[in-house]
């Protein structure tokens, strides 16, 4: 598995990448103009050019080669090349890409001041549990935020699936990666968590 986190600036006028937009899909900018301010434009064109830029470069192909489509449950994948797989997430201006020969999935998250409240909602009861008694709940919680989108993406499944319906500290097929990082312009802290199969395993 390949991994890619970038950093972009989503509060520049989008003005000043209109020339970027011929290199996108004409539903991507279909979608980027039907978007309401600037900074929700910039994030949406850039994910699709990180994902081109990068499957191109794993692929060793041309950027025009490459078409970026997605799942009817949202899912992208690279037209064309069944058994190369990808998965993007993006949160404010943080951007992150992982590729590899088997389903992936990536999430990067910031932290949440009503976390306590989420987790008692939306996981399992042992999930909300271990979160509370941790030594830092705040980071356990992104921990295991991360990891179940992270899996429900891998899956494609996306939120279609509860993300009460699985406990992904006892999801012994899959391994996940968790890392923690600082935007270089804001100073703000992110967590990002990524989900691949491990070996002699199938969805």
């Amino acid at each position: 598995m390949r991994i890619v986190l970038k950093e972009i600036n989503p509060d520049i006028p989008f003005e000043k990448n209109f020339h970027l937009l011929p290199l996108v899909s004409d539903a991507r900018r279909e979608r980027i103009f039907r978007l309401k301010n600037d900074r929700l434009k910039n994030v949406s064109l850039f994910a699709e050019l990180t994902m081109i830029e990068e499957a191109a470069t794993d692929l060793n192909v041309p950027k025009d080669q490459i078409r970026i489509e997605k799942t009817d449950l949202g899912k992208p994948y690279v037209a064309g090349f069944e058994n190369y797989h990808i998965s993007l997430s993006h949160c404010d201006g943080m951007i992150l890409f992982a590729s590899d020969s088997a389903p992936v999935g990536v999430d990067i998250e910031k932290p949440k001041a009503d976390f306590e409240r989420i987790a008692r909602r939306f996981f399992t009861d042992d999930e909300a549990t271990r979160i509370m008694n941790a030594m830092s709940p705040a980071e356990e919680f992104l921990l295991v935020w991360t990891r179940k989108e992270t899996f429900v993406k891998l899956t494609g499944e996306g939120l279609q699936r509860a993300l009460d319906s699985f406990n992904v500290y006892e999801e012994a097929r899959y391994e996940y990666r968790t890392e923690r990082t600082v935007s270089e312009r804001t100073g703000n802290s992110y967590c990002y968590s990524c989900c691949s199969l491990k070996s002699n395993n199938t969805i």
